[in-house]
């Protein structure tokens, strides 16, 4: 039946084979994600039965844990209310008062210190055991399922002075982590292999409003890769999420595609260089790999370093009160690392195409 099938398909029009093809693509990428997502529910399906009630175990011990600590606080609150009425402080300054006060709230943060830093459910250095169990237990393999090669450091992150390489918004608290240091094989002219970290990063704005209050804001939450380029790019160049009217400056790039424009804007202080490399088929890919995942991406570029931004929410909180074995939790972290890779790979692919 095969060889039936090549032999008509020989006698198709050229543009016929073309349609073909396409088709041929199209139900191969079909199948191909069919498998991929056969092979990740097979991995959890494993990581499940081996970690399940394990983890569940030590989750369910740090609720009641942090519930010990949350009643002590209450019941502190309560009897220093009481003695705070009953010693007189309240109509003058009594010594008595004073001291029970001060020896009640020294029993609650040594009692609340006590429970909290239990050694049973610590690491060494200093996280929860459920967290840090989770993520050695079920995350690194996911990690390791999609980037086979990768050293993982959980406690460790990259400097803000990468991310500012990419990014336009504005913060003043910085917290990165979970970080992945990898290779990957990237097919162009030749194959090479380059440098890339992976990390999640959640940035702050922290002001006040008109009454002093404190208002704090999430500016961006989501996952962080730096990369190292087969060749330095000679000036700087950002590719950022569309700004609308409000952005317009003289290092604004106008691209010769609605559709792209819509989407994304440039800015870039070589503006020949960057369009040797963000051709219309460039262009176009990057809009395939935006609509195929549903992620945003910005970056930024300086030298020879590539820094990405991924708009993907981080799927890694430290919330103990909330299950981390859901299916579609995982599923979708496994599908941003895929996604992730896959964007990395082309931007370098293509970059190390231009002859700057």
């Amino acid at each position: 039946m095969k060889k039936n099938k090549e032999i008509n398909t020989s006698n198709l029009s050229f543009k016929e084979r073309i349609l073909q093809s396409k088709h041929d693509d199209t139900e191969s990428k079909s199948n191909e994600e069919l498998n991929t997502k056969k092979d990740f529910t097979k991995l959890y399906i494993n990581l499940y039965k081996e970690n399940y009630y394990y983890l569940e175990k030590i989750r369910r011990r740090e609720i009641r844990k942090a519930s010990k600590v949350f009643l002590i606080i209450v019941a502190i609150t309560i009897l220093i209310f009481i003695l705070y009425n009953k010693s007189g402080l309240k109509d003058s300054l009594s010594i008595l008062g004073y001291f029970w006060i001060i020896v009640i709230g020294l029993i609650a943060i040594l009692t609340s210190f006590k429970v909290i830093t239990n050694p049973n459910s610590r690491n060494s250095k200093g996280e929860v055991k459920f967290i840090s169990e989770f993520k050695n237990r079920i995350i690194r393999p996911i990690i390791q399922n999609v980037l086979p090669n990768s050293n993982i450091y959980f406690e460790s992150g990259i400097s803000s002075k990468y991310y500012d390489i990419s990014s336009q918004n504005a913060y003043n608290e910085y917290v990165s982590g979970n970080l992945i240091k990898t290779k990957l094989e990237i097919n162009s002219k030749e194959k090479f292999s380059t440098d890339v970290s992976i990390c999640d990063v959640k940035t702050i704005l922290v002001d006040e409003d008109e009454d002093g209050h404190e208002r704090r804001k999430v500016t961006f939450n989501g996952m962080f890769s730096m990369v190292s380029l087969p060749k330095n790019f000679n000036g700087n160049m950002n590719l950022m999420k569309n700004q609308g009217i409000f952005f317009n400056n003289n290092n604004k790039l106008e691209m010769d595609m609605t559709e792209f424009e819509n989407v994304f804007d440039i800015e870039t202080d070589n503006k020949i260089s960057t369009m040797q490399w963000l051709t219309s088929d460039i262009m176009t890919g990057f809009l395939r790999l935006y609509r195929k995942s549903g992620i945003l991406f910005e970056f930024g570029i300086r030298q020879d370093i590539l820094c990405i931004k991924f708009y993907t929410n981080n799927l890694l909180d430290n919330n103990i009160f909330k299950s981390k074995m859901s299916l579609e939790d995982m599923k979708q972290y496994n599908k941003n690392l895929e996604i992730i890779k896959e964007i990395i790979e082309y931007l370098v692919s293509t970059y190390s195409f231009v002859d700057f």
